[in-house]
């Protein structure tokens, strides 16, 4: 007899957290020294950094949030 109900298909695990994929310092001194090394390979480049409200870290962003 041959089977009448379609298998479920699996779906990947995905994050719901935008910081996933993003590079995570524990303190802003980190993340700072990180923004110092980026400036002094392009000086056109502007970086700030931000405490992530989702995982505590600190992270990088291209964009001044006025903080």
């Amino acid at each position: 007899m041959p089977r009448r109900n379609k298998p479920i298909r699996h779906t990947p695990y995905s994050s719901d957290r935008p910081c996933e994929r993003k590079q995570r310092f524990k303190t802003e001194a980190e993340a700072l020294k990180m923004v110092e090394q980026a400036e002094l390979i392009d000086m056109k480049l502007s970086l700030y950094t931000y405490k992530c409200p989702y995982c505590g870290g600190w992270h990088l962003s291209s964009q001044n949030t006025g903080q």
